[in-house]
């Protein structure tokens, strides 16, 4: 399904180079098109690293959970201090992998690719509305054939 997915995509960019090239050689086309391509790059290695985080997170809290509950338990352990040693460790690793999730994606960063790819996504409605050169000429044949019916039945 995922592959099907990058088909589509794939194909959406040859579709739309090809209208680049044939009304607007030279513009700033392309760079919406590289844009998009840069986008779909960032979106692929934030989701990687979300799962990465998300991972480590659900990991890391399992282990916290299973010392706490050992913790909890209230057995005598030989080795305490050991016990206790680890426990702190997983849970200041969890708190580190939390930080770096946030930093990573603060939700001002998150704003900020949302009005990107807001103000992406309109110019491709833009470049989709302009009308092509060949569709120009339809519509001047039209209007000529209207024009010269309105005039035969004057």
């Amino acid at each position: 399904m995922e592959k099907d997915e990058e088909d589509d995509v794939m194909e959406e960019v040859r579709i739309l180079r090809e209208k680049i090239n044939k009304e607007c050689p030279n513009s700033i086309g392309w760079r919406l098109v590289s844009l998009l391509g840069c986008m779909k790059e960032l979106e692929k290695l934030e989701l990687d690293f979300q799962s990465q985080c998300s991972s480590d997170c659900t990991r890391l809290q399992k282990e916290v959970d299973e010392l706490d509950k050992m913790l909890n338990s209230g057995a005598n352990y030989e080795d305490s201090d050991a016990f206790h040693h680890s426990f702190q460790d997983s849970s200041e690793r969890l708190e580190s992998v939390k930080k770096v999730r946030r930093k990573a994606f603060p939700p001002t960063t998150m704003l900020e690719l949302a009005t990107k790819l807001r103000a992406i996504v309109s110019l491709k409605q833009q470049l989709d509305e302009v009308p092509s050169q060949a569709e120009l000429i339809q519509y001047d044949l039209r209007l000529s054939e209207l024009n010269t019916q309105i005039q035969l039945k004057n």
